[in-house]
């Protein structure tokens, strides 16, 4: 193996390494003087200018590559110095101080994702920014050093020619030196001393690639980790915001479930998972999500999301179904999964596919991943029985705060009654008469309440349950006793309109007029409120 000794190479174009030193030296300077000026507006104004991707904005791929490559050529001159026994205090800071500047660049880079998505005290960003200033001041005085000498201008005597010529190149800068490698096949411990032998004087006297290449690697493989463990394979949790293309997102809830909103098994195969999403538009323009980039990750498994399902959960939220989103207002979004019941499981990956730019130096995912847990919601529960009379509180279902009362209740066969209409100027009186629809397969009859129900006015649900009518049809059964046997049978509540919605007529079996006790049955998703009725 013949190798050359790097020193000759290094002294001939001592300038030109020193220009390049000056060039990645004003690179990063001029970076780190914008971070400065971000930082220092910011504690100023008490805001900042909002960047669609501001770590990657101020903070690139190439300024890590460059901080590395300065390094690793501040090592090289070091040796070199070093091996002519000369002044070589200048490189020892230089790698010192870009090694700090490279572990805090990291630190930072996790600062402005943050930033991203959320303010921080003006205490810390103050820190932040005279941390900053002390950093960005020295890289001046770097700068200048390297210069100077990549013009040849030695300080100390003000010539353009000493500083190089007494690095004196010799023919043992250039010398070349053969290895060899013993091939003796059949004695192994002769051959192993003598290989381990020979690879520690080579090391010793190659220690300038070897410190070189160490610290190459050592900084590569910092830097991978760092990116990988917080930015390209970031998990997210509930209730933590991240960024994906021109929206911010917040996973606040998650839940898993076989029923709808009023409790019936909707497939009996299947499983439905509900992720309950904040986003935000963080753009200067209308615009909408990508659904199609929702996915939900179960092991190796992935499915997309079903829209076509939203309406059996109108009692836990909107779904998105390719709604725009105005600038910088707030939406709150189910996205919904079908699985088949084998893949039901309390842990899946809630994941978005991101935008990926390969060429412009920006660090960015590609996939968001969140980490979920969703609640199972199908055990019911509640069960507690009122009287007539009695107010029910839904504080215990997704109504939260709506109250629903029955005050009276009848049944009969028919029932008639007076309402006001208008033709014109002239006003009348009329009746309307109920009956029970005569195309019914099995006889039917009527029962009348008189209630009232109060709607929680920040639910998403009062857009379709607005009075007393509308909460019994979405939510309630009747529940009869005949002899001796339980029974329970869907209603159908009947037009009404003219007439004070605070009465409701529905159809039941005829043999409920027979029933020795009816309950109404209000189940909304996993809570049941009983009405006793008679």
């Amino acid at each position: 193996m013949i190798i050359k000794k790097p020193y000759a190479f290094l002294i001939k174009n001592f300038k030109y390494i020193h220009a390049v030193l000056f060039i990645f030296l004003s690179y990063i300077l001029i970076k780190f003087y914008n971070l400065l000026k971000f930082f220092s507006d910011y504690v100023k104004t008490g805001y900042y200018t909002y960047y669609e991707n501001l770590s990657s904005h101020f903070i690139n791929f190439y300024l890590f590559i460059v901080i590395i490559f300065t390094i690793v050529i501040g090592i090289a001159v070091y040796i070199l110095m070093k091996s002519k026994d000369k002044k070589r205090t200048y490189y020892i800071f230089l790698c010192t101080f870009y090694f700090i500047l490279f572990i805090f660049l990291m630190y930072l880079f996790s600062v402005l994702k943050i930033l991203e998505t959320e303010a921080l005290d003006i205490r810390n960003i103050r820190i932040i920014r005279d941390i900053l200033l002390i950093l960005t001041l020295p890289q001046l005085y770097f700068v200048i050093f390297c210069f100077l000498r990549s013009i040849g201008f030695d300080i100390k005597s003000f010539d353009f020619k000493k500083d190089l010529e007494e690095l004196n190149i010799s023919a043992e800068d250039s010398e070349i030196i053969e290895v060899l490698v013993p091939n003796d096949s059949y004695k192994h411990m002769r051959k192993l001393r003598r290989f381990l032998r020979e690879t520690k004087y080579f090391i010793v006297e190659y220690r300038f690639y070897f410190l070189v290449g160490i610290s190459l690697l050592l900084l590569i493989v910092v830097l991978s980790l760092f990116l990988n463990i917080s930015v390209y394979n970031k998990k997210y949790s509930k209730n933590e915001d991240f960024i994906s293309s021109s929206f911010k997102y917040t996973v606040e809830d998650s839940f898993i479930t076989t029923v709808d909103y009023k409790g019936d098994t909707i497939n009996k195969d299947k499983s439905y998972i509900i992720i309950k999403i904040n986003v935000v538009n963080i753009s200067n323009k209308k615009d909408k999500l990508e659904s199609d980039n929702f996915r939900l990750i179960y092991e190796d498994v992935e499915f997309t999301n079903t829209l076509s399902k939203g309406n059996y959960f109108i009692d836990l939220g909107e779904t998105y179904v390719n709604q725009s989103l105005v600038p910088n207002e707030e939406y709150n979004f189910l996205i919904v999964f079908e699985v088949d019941n084998k893949y039901k499981s309390d842990k899946y990956t809630f994941r978005i596919i991101d935008k990926v730019d390969n060429y412009s130096g920006e660090i960015n995912t590609k996939n968001k991943d969140v980490v979920i847990n969703p609640t199972l919601i199908d055990y019911l529960d509640g069960m507690e029985e009122y009287t007539i009379g009695s107010e029910i509180l839904l504080g215990e279902s997704n109504l939260n705060a709506s109250k629903f009362q029955v005050n009276t209740f009848d049944i009969n066969n028919t029932f008639e009654e007076k309402f006001n209409y208008c033709v014109e100027k002239y006003c009348f009186e009329g009746v309307k008469k109920f009956v029970p629809n005569i195309i019914n397969s099995t006889k039917k009859t009527l029962i009348r309440l008189t209630t009232s129900y109060t709607s929680d006015e920040n639910i998403y649900i009062k857009k379709e349950v607005k009075n007393s009518t509308d909460f019994i049809s979405y939510f309630a059964k009747i529940h009869y006793e005949l002899d001796n046997k339980a029974k329970t049978s869907n209603i159908k509540v009947l037009e009404s309109e003219n007439i004070n919605k605070n009465k409701v007529f529905f159809e039941v079996p005829i043999e409920v007029l027979d029933a020795k006790k009816v309950k109404l049955f209000i189940t909304i998703r996993n809570i049941r409120y009983i009405i006793i009725l008679k």
